[in-house]
């Protein structure tokens, strides 16, 4: 499949040290109308949880779709992605779809058929995915 980009979580140390770590992992993924879980789960994230901010993090910058993460449900942290992101655009910056990382505009090319004028993929992106834009 072309295109695919495995993602790349870093160090993920962390998850040990949480205080759900040795819990049910099923009551961190409550199925729809498992409200009972969602509460049991939020109450281990603010214990407090030594790792509660790295976890939150960690769903946020990944996208991640289903369950309970440092104390946050999906409709939670989509929000949260929302006011984030409007803030970082608000500094200048966009993420890059193929390295999730948030860089300048500067390091963008120029593109008229998208939204925000901007190829959806940084400069240093584009450049190892496609030899002939070294060149450029």
């Amino acid at each position: 499949m072309t295109g695919f980009v495995a993602p790349q979580f870093g160090d993920l140390s962390w998850m040990s040290e949480g205080l759900c770590a040795d819990r049910d992992s099923a009551v961190f993924f409550p199925e729809r109308g498992e409200t009972w879980k969602v509460v049991a789960a939020k109450r281990v994230c603010m214990t407090p949880c030594p790792v509660r901010d790295e976890c939150l993090a960690f769903a946020l910058d990944n996208h991640e779709q289903f369950g309970v993460w440092g104390g946050a449900t999906v409709m939670e942290r989509r929000k949260l992605r929302k006011e984030r992101n409007a803030g970082m655009v608000a500094e200048g910056l966009k993420r890059c779809a193929r390295c999730r990382a948030w860089k300048p505009l500067a390091r963008f090319h120029r593109m008229s058929d998208t939204g925000d004028g901007l190829h959806p993929r940084c400069r240093d992106c584009r450049s190892t995915a496609d030899p002939a834009m070294k060149a450029a």
